[in-house]
């Protein structure tokens, strides 16, 4: 007990002289706008360590509350605010892990995934690139790396409700931001920059905290597809009226906040998420009266009926044109692939074999804008079909929960939103996003969690039992 006080007080007392350093300029390397920030962390690294050991998947939850403000920076540097906290959060379940000495099993996605980065590390080998490929393979090696961590955790269903209030939290509030910019927009512009004060500026786009670093209208929807699947799901559940009533208002806000950007592939995966829960979900009626509601809100963003009906843009923006020249490319590098990362050289190639619509094809560097189309130059035919084996294997790893059991609303939710997320990515690069693996990773952690409930032991207590029961009946005949 002595040796335990003894080393904990040296590392207390190691961190404030360190912090104090900082503070002073003892550290010339460190950069001035950092001093106090970095100090500050190192005097709050023994709570952080507590929390860490208490919870471990806190400080994931705050990192998945940031996702849909994944482009906000730490001060002024390049390294956003979530990436940040998601190194805090992966080292705190390490932590959790050589603390309580247990790790969950490993799971068929995660294997599978695993797989995919293996061939992804293959294709440097070949790539047109270096650059571009690690520029790509670090961000994805990023990604996965804390969704393997977080597969691995164990995790309470008390844990998991945590997580789901801090995602639907960060949504609602960011859903409120977005509206507030919406209202600074001209609502019928199609296109415009980003200055609210220009009267032809875009409806679609907010700001995101500054003018210079906007979020994407299209991803930023895209990453309110987890927070809007949650609340959706906690609404239908609920059975207290004023508590339904107050969930239906956030799940409203939510619709209108992804309504604003005018993304049609949003639109699209939210008609994708309704279909599927009418289909497969206990709760039709209610489901009927949200998509007639979400409807109706659509019905007041004349920006989003514009771009739907606009004759310009049915071509899909120019996506058309860029996969007419992804095809291309395609042919020049159907069998392994141009190398991760490297669908822009290749597209560079393929350019000038391509007749293209001046309006949208403005430059040889385009992104795919289509998982499809822009893994399959990436990483070919082969990488391509690991690549689906494994979206297909992250979608089917819940089938096992019964309709019976009552963790049957969250399997079908999150099925829902892997499905919205897939129709997303036909129209998106989504493979380095944020929100792509958090989704894989909620999944994971449901799984988790249904591999210890009493439910499914029950099930295997009662399965062992008819397999017994059988067995002696054949051995008395």
């Amino acid at each position: 007990m002595q040796s335990t006080v003894f080393w904990i007080s040296l590392a207390v007392a190691i961190e404030g002289l360190v912090a104090t350093a900082l503070l002073v300029g003892a550290i010339p390397q460190v950069a001035p706008e950092l001093r106090g920030p970095l100090a500050f962390l190192l005097a709050c690294l023994p709570f952080f360590v507590a929390i860490a050991l208490r919870f471990p998947l806190f400080f994931f939850g705050i990192y998945a509350a940031f996702v849909p403000f994944e482009n906000i920076k730490l001060l002024s540097g390049s390294v956003t605010i979530s990436r940040f906290i998601g190194i805090f959060a992966a080292a705190a379940v390490l932590l959790a892990f050589m603390i309580r000495r247990r790790v969950e099993p490993v799971t068929r996605p995660l294997a599978v995934w695993a797989l995919v980065v293996a061939w992804l590390l293959m294709s440097l080998m070949w790539c047109i690139s270096m650059d571009y490929a690690m520029l790509t393979l670090v961000q994805e090696l990023q990604l996965f790396v804390l969704y393997g961590i977080i597969s691995l955790a164990p995790v309470s269903s008390k844990d998991l409700r945590m997580l789901f209030g801090l995602i639907i939290g960060a949504g609602v509030l960011s859903a409120i931001y977005n509206i507030k910019a919406y209202s600074s927009y001209d609502p019928t512009a199609i296109h415009g920059g980003f200055d609210s004060n220009n009267s032809g500026a875009s409806a679609r786009n907010w700001a995101g905290g500054s003018a210079e670093d906007a979020l994407d209208p299209n991803n930023y929807s895209a990453a309110l597809l987890a927070p809007l699947m949650l609340m959706l799901i906690t609404m239908l559940r609920e059975k207290q009226i004023l508590w339904k009533l107050l969930y239906f208002g956030l799940f409203f806000i939510l619709v209108f906040g992804i309504l604003t950007t005018s993304s049609r592939g949003a639109f699209t995966a939210m008609g994708v998420i309704i279909a599927y829960l009418l289909l497969r979900s206990r709760y039709k009626r209610q489901l009927t009266f949200a998509a007639v509601g979400g409807f109706l809100v659509s019905l007041c963003l004349p920006t989003l009926w514009k771009r739907i009906f606009d004759p310009s843009q049915g071509d899909g923006s120019g996506r058309f044109q860029i996969w007419s020249v992804a095809g291309e490319a395609l042919r020049r590098h159907w069998l392994i692939g141009a190398g991760v990362g490297n669908f822009q050289p290749a597209f560079g190639e393929a350019y000038l074999a391509v007749f293209q619509t001046p309006k949208y094809m403005t430059s040889d560097n385009m992104m795919s804008h289509n998982l499809i189309a822009g893994q399959s130059v990436e990483i070919g035919l082969i990488g391509l079909a690991l690549m689906l084996f494994a979206w297909f294997t992250q979608w089917r790893v819940l089938a096992q929960i019964p309709v019976t059991s009552k963790m049957y609303d969250l399997r079908v939710a999150f099925e829902a939103l892997l499905l919205a997320l897939f129709t997303e990515s036909m129209f998106l690069d989504t493979m380095m996003r944020k929100y792509i693996w958090l989704a894989f990773s909620l999944v994971a952690l449901t799984m988790t969690v249904w591999r210890h409930s009493p439910e499914r032991l029950a099930l295997l207590n009662a399965k062992a039992t008819e397999e017994h029961q059988a067995s002696v009946a054949l051995d008395t005949l």
